[in-house]
């Protein structure tokens, strides 16, 4: 498995989405249409995240039991992250060209389908960072008021594996969703030329 490859490759997939975005050669806005402002802005929000949420928890949750209330998120938080995987990248889907991102390019690139696989995944997270940001910095900084740090870290850690899970999910759905329009649109052809050949004879 070629790691430099995946890593050459998401970004490849990340900018093709961006420019997809573009409107009559428009420059497309937003964070992630620069790498390096995406990267500061997912880095600013993460300890903004924490700050806040420890001034919070600090001041506000003082009175109840918050350190009950650190253990619930960490053991609902993985499966809330694959949810939001998901669903982020079925709206990231619909927000596409047909031709962005398509799995058909395995087909013809030097690229082994995990790679590809890897690649769109970490594509996905590269827009998922300012979000992810703000839900780490806010679990982390929760769970340094709580002194429950260790804790907050295994939940990230296994909220991350249910990110990658997620996006996985979205993968197989994507190739399954391709497989199945190609099969329909060649049966749909093969059917229009024998519709052909009746009517000719």
């Amino acid at each position: 498995m070629n790691f430099k490859l995946i890593l050459h490759f998401a970004k490849i997939l990340a900018l093709a989405s961006v420019r997809a975005k573009r409107v009559n050669d428009s420059t497309p806005k937003g964070f992630a249409k620069s790498p390096k402002i995406n990267i500061i802005f997912g880095v600013a929000a993460f300890l903004v995240a924490a700050v806040l949420v420890y001034f919070f928890a600090t001041g506000v949750l003082e009175e109840l039991d918050s350190a009950v209330f650190m253990v619930q998120i960490s053991i609902f938080l993985p499966s809330i992250m694959t949810l939001m995987a998901v669903m982020y990248g079925v709206l990231f889907e619909f927000s596409q060209s047909s031709s962005v991102g398509s799995s058909d390019v395995i087909n013809w690139l030097p690229i082994h389908p995990i790679e590809f696989v890897l690649a769109s995944v970490l594509s996905m997270l590269y827009f998922l960072a300012p979000l992810l940001g703000i839900v780490y910095g806010a679990v982390i900084g929760l769970s340094i008021s709580t002194g429950m740090l260790d804790v907050g870290i295994i939940g990230l850690l296994v909220s991350t594996l249910g990110l990658f899970l997620g996006t996985f999910t979205l993968e197989i759905m994507r190739a399954i969703t391709n497989r199945v329009s190609s099969s329909v649109y060649k049966r749909t052809g093969r059917t229009t030329v024998i519709v052909r050949m009746v009517l000719f004879v």
